[in-house]
């Protein structure tokens, strides 16, 4: 394998688990730009331990992920008053704070910031990270957990009706993406060897949401595809490398606007196609009557449903 091959894969990996972090907050709906933020924390506490305390870079990454757990809620409190843009805004203030005292403490190396990071991440631990935070992703977004936080995302009052605790699923949602995205920062300088405060800044930023709107935003699946299209976009139009950026702006523009749903959800749709295409799939779907009412209302089945979801059955 080349090594621009090995480059692409790895970065694929590390910014998918950053956009899995930040797709995690708009599936709770919060616009959260705080993983960027996250990111930058993991990093520094890698450059810190391996360049400073001469330790292991596991432990800078152990570290990075826990600060992020414990903290990550904090940074989501706002979003109990404060929804859509005004929280993105607030996120985005955690980002800028956090980039300017990295900036300002000399400890940190301050804008020049650390060198000689030991480049410790290979595809393999890369890959291990994304397989991990694709896990923790999918157990908060399956099931009864899965359910509750749509629920909150979509609209909050109606699921606090419906028995579902917002401000829980909010604090849970804080602490997963939190740690996913410090680990990523970890990974990240274990293979560029060096850290600056502006390589987490406003543009890394934005990068992280367009790859969540590119890839789709209803899933972590999205966001892993979007990371993959974002990364693999330069290599892809290296042969135009003079019109790369005008090329690369027409194309995120044309997806967002004919491609709603992102990547994931042209790779449905053209699914769905190809399966109704095929002999046999015409023949009439069949009915279960027994999620009929006596009164012929199907509501009872979703009421049944979403007791399942609030654990309310016995």
């Amino acid at each position: 394998m080349s090594p621009e091959v090995t480059t692409t894969l790895v970065l694929i990996c590390i910014y998918g688990m950053m956009a899995i972090a930040t797709q995690l907050g708009l599936l709770a709906g919060a616009l959260s730009m705080a993983p960027a933020g996250w990111a930058a924390i993991g990093a520094y506490a890698t450059a810190v331990v391996t360049t400073k305390w001469d330790q292991s870079p596991y432990l800078g990454l152990l570290l990075g992920a826990v600060v992020g757990a414990a903290l990550g809620p904090v940074v989501m409190l706002p979003v109990r008053r404060i929804r859509g843009l005004y929280f993105a805004l607030v996120s985005l203030a955690f980002v800028m704070v956090t980039q300017a005292t990295f900036s300002n403490t000399e400890y940190f190396g301050g804008s020049l910031g650390i060198f000689g990071i030991p480049l410790t991440t290979t595809l393999t631990t890369a890959f291990i990270g994304l397989v991990l935070s694709s896990l923790a992703a999918a157990y908060v977004s399956s099931g009864r957990l899965g359910v509750a936080v749509r629920a909150a995302g979509q609209d909050p009052l109606v699921a606090k009706a419906l028995g579902v605790s917002v401000n829980r699923i909010h604090l849970i949602i804080g602490s997963v993406s939190s740690a996913i995205a410090a680990a990523a920062g970890s990974l990240y300088v274990g293979y560029v060897g060096y850290i600056d405060p502006l390589q987490f800044g406003f543009h890394f930023t934005i990068m992280l949401v367009l790859m969540v709107i590119i890839g789709g935003r209803k899933s972590w699946i999205g966001a892993i595809l979007g990371a993959a299209f974002i990364v693999s976009l330069p290599e892809v139009l290296r042969p135009v490398a003079e019109w790369r950026e005008v090329v690369n702006g027409a194309l995120l523009i044309a997806v967002v606007i004919l491609q709603p749903d992102g990547l994931l959800g042209l790779i449905e749709r053209t699914k769905r196609f190809v399966v109704g295409r095929l002999p046999g799939r015409a023949a009439a779907v069949p009915v279960d009557v027994s999620t009929l009412s006596a009164g012929g209302n199907p509501g009872s089945a979703l009421n049944t449903e979403l007791a399942d979801a609030r654990g309310d059955r016995r």
